[in-house]
């Protein structure tokens, strides 16, 4: 991402040190505006670069006519839910400007619900989607759990009717999509899980090169999860005569009323990387994240979408450290998705 010629600028916190020069001049060299970016002076205590630095920042840190020069112009706005507060006074802004926002969900962390609500697109890690809860309508106060990674992202989709598509990367794996369709009158209905499994089985997995399947827009919804809730009504009521004559009726509720929606699903194959060539793979889900921000501000297609991130994160892989091995735009790697 920070290689992207279509960065606007970056809302963010960093020390008054050495460290956080360091940031604040390996951003500006690749031309990113770091004039919001808020430097804290520095404590007498010493913290891990992997732990959140001390004061937070605030509220209060971001002064509104900060926060609307930074917005002036601005495509998308991204966050990853950290400094919840803060994110969700940006991203309520973004919102009231019908900006889209793309959230990037790794884990349940505080706040990132209420993000989420304002989401346009979301990606997020492998655990995630199965980590989503929804309401069971059927069993009143009951949450459930997704029990599948396909379903999750059924439940992300349905629980927030505002996102467009939800992405979950899954590492050495590849990664996998679900998108909303504009329309909602499509046929047939399919399981999302029988699905998924078919499409992994069709792709080459001998093959070294970048590989995505696409379905056709269908309506996609959770069997394992509707055999589920039909397992629950039934226990919920004696009657043999109702259970006999409500399987059908019950299967339409968990499809066309709430466990189901019109969409499509892609799923794509990450590269394989020679052992000789991986360096570090640190930062690999940041520079996709990134890749996808660029995507959309480029109005890729999600089929070029994907492989294009998946391609950045695979060239980030054969350097040192999150950011060395970035690839510019001019990097001839990518000139396949970019001519």
């Amino acid at each position: 991402m920070s290689h992207s010629d279509n960065l606007h600028s970056f809302l963010f916190q960093v020390a008054d040190d050495s460290q956080g020069k360091r940031i604040l001049n390996e951003l500006e060299a690749d031309g990113i505006d770091t004039s919001f970016i808020v430097v804290s002076q520095p404590q007498k205590t010493r913290t891990s670069i992997y732990t959140p630095g001390y004061p937070p920042m605030v509220a209060d840190d971001l002064p509104y006519s900060s926060l609307s020069s930074a917005l002036d112009g601005a495509r998308l706005v991204y966050t990853d839910g950290a400094l919840h507060e803060v994110a969700l006074i940006v991203a309520q802004e973004a919102h009231q400007r019908s900006i889209p926002i793309v959230i990037d969900a790794e884990r349940k962390i505080e706040g990132l619900d209420e993000l989420l609500h304002l989401a346009t697109y979301i990606v997020c890690s492998t655990r995630f989607p199965q980590a989503s809860y929804f309401f069971c309508r059927i069993v009143s106060q009951i949450w459930t759990e997704a029990p599948s990674l396909a379903g999750g992202l059924i439940s992300i989709l349905l629980k927030l009717p505002s996102a467009k598509f939800v992405i979950a990367t899954l590492g050495e794996d590849g990664c996998i999509m679900l998108e909303r369709a504009e329309t909602g009158d499509i046929q047939p209905e399919v399981d999302i899980d029988g699905l998924f499994e078919k499409m992994k089985q069709s792709i080459d997995t001998t093959s070294t090169l970048l590989t995505f399947k696409t379905s056709d827009f269908i309506y996609v919804f959770g069997l394992t999860k509707c055999l589920e809730l039909l397992f629950l009504y039934f226990i919920s009521f004696k009657s043999q005569l109702f259970i006999w004559k409500c399987p059908f009726r019950m299967l339409q509720s968990c499809t066309r009323k709430g466990l189901g929606l019109c969409g499509r699903l892609l799923v794509g194959t990450a590269e394989k990387i020679p052992s000789l060539e991986i360096v570090d793979t640190t930062g690999a889900g940041d520079a996709f994240v990134g890749a996808v921000l660029y995507s959309l501000c480029a109005n890729f297609p999600p089929e070029k979408m994907l492989m294009f991130a998946s391609q950045v994160a695979a060239i980030g892989c054969r350097a040192l450290g999150a950011r060395a091995g970035l690839p510019h735009l001019t990097d001839p790697r990518l000139s396949p998705f970019l001519a």
